[in-house]
């Protein structure tokens, strides 16, 4: 019977023995979980962060580059506008000199004071035509420049909370590392 005590002890020493080490083994572990879990979710914020701040950034270069077009569009179209309105102009003064031509035989005089008075009205078109064109396009250029201060600042506030939360996850892998 001592002899079975015996052995009942000298196994219940093993078991205890080999349970030991289970614990620290099994600690270790969960401790590599828990690392494990928070380097993923780690990653993950990383990783949502830049594709927030990428998309934001496309999103607002995409507003510019639209805006773009539809300022150049609205410009080059109001400047067809005056150039149309020109040309027609200039037509209806051809059909007039062609008109005027018997006149110039009949009295030169009138007809070079009637000529002289087209030629400075063409010039007086031109001229305004030429003002209208920068007008417009100082108009337009006012706008693209409203516009493009407004997506600064879209920018400029991306980056920034961009970064505010690079930097929190940065202080967060930060403390990890300290545990």
């Amino acid at each position: 019977m001592a002899d079975t005590q015996t052995q009942q002890d000298a196994a219940r020493k093993a078991q205890d023995a080999q349970r030991r080490p289970a614990e620290p083994r099994r600690q270790n572990a969960d401790e590599m979980n828990r690392a494990a879990a928070q380097l993923t979710s780690l990653g993950a914020d990383t990783v949502s962060a830049w594709a927030e701040m990428n998309q934001r950034i496309g999103q607002d270069m995409a507003r510019i580059t639209s805006t773009s077009i539809e300022e150049a569009a609205r410009a080059t179209s109001e400047m067809q506008q005056a150039t149309f309105a020109a040309w027609r102009d200039a037509q209806t003064a051809v059909y007039r000199w062609q008109s005027l031509w018997p006149e110039a035989f009949r009295d030169p005089m009138r007809w070079y004071q009637h000529a002289f008075e087209h030629v400075v009205g063409a010039m007086q078109e031109a001229i305004d035509l030429s003002r209208r064109n920068a007008d417009t396009a100082v108009r337009s250029l006012d706008r693209m420049h409203t516009h493009s201060e407004e997506a600064a600042r879209t920018l400029e506030d991306t980056f920034r909370q961009g970064a505010s939360k690079i930097r929190d996850i940065q202080s967060k892998t930060e403390t990890m590392r300290v545990a």
